[in-house]
């Protein structure tokens, strides 16, 4: 009896542990979202209008602190959530690599408006898949009033029709995907 008592308990240790966890990953990745929708809208728009330019000025995203201090309870999620997020932050954390190289004047060759502008198509794909997996397909709502004017891979503006309603959808078509999302809802139900 003693020992039921003892795994219940640990059992919802485990889970508490495991809610902090998704909440801390979770307010972080939310503090990420608007500026990987500006910066994946004007690197888009950057691709579209001169795909090969050389950037001269490099982006530089935030310090991921959050994730940085709780990497190593990763294994509290589950394996694709785990995945996006590990995907997410690796690709923050080379794109600021990449940027710090450049600004002592020795950029990769190999990087352009079209590459930078599909890392943060990326980011934002595995954003977007984070943030679902943390918190249960729960839609965060997109509080930005211009949304319709933020571009998309193709250069477009996002426009007013459907106009995406939550910020995971809003992630999904910067990043060249919005029949991912509808496809993905269709799936679970």
């Amino acid at each position: 009896m003693q020992i039921g008592a003892q795994a219940r308990a640990e059992g919802r240790k485990q889970e508490a542990n495991s809610l902090t966890f998704r909440t801390a990953v979770t307010a972080e990745l939310l503090a990420f979202s608007a500026s990987i929708i500006e910066a994946t809208s004007v690197w888009n728009l950057r691709a579209h209008q001169d795909s090969a330019a050389i950037p001269s000025v490099w982006p530089t995203l935030m310090r991921p602190r959050v994730y940085e201090a709780l990497l190593p309870q990763i294994g509290l999620l589950d394996g694709w959530v785990a995945a996006a997020v590990i995907s997410f932050y690796g690709q923050v954390l080379d794109l600021n690599e990449l940027s710090a190289e450049a600004m002592r004047e020795r950029p990769t060759s190999a990087e352009n408006n079209s590459t930078i502008a599909k890392r943060f198509q990326t980011m934002a794909k595995y954003l977007a898949d984070s943030l679902d997996g943390l918190n249960s397909d729960r839609q965060f709502p997109m509080t930005r009033a211009d949304v319709h004017m933020l571009r998309e891979p193709n250069g477009t503006m996002i426009g007013y029709s459907p106009r995406p309603k939550s910020l995971q959808e809003v992630l999904y078509t910067l990043a060249g995907d919005s029949l991912h999302y509808v496809r993905r809802r269709h799936d679970q139900a």
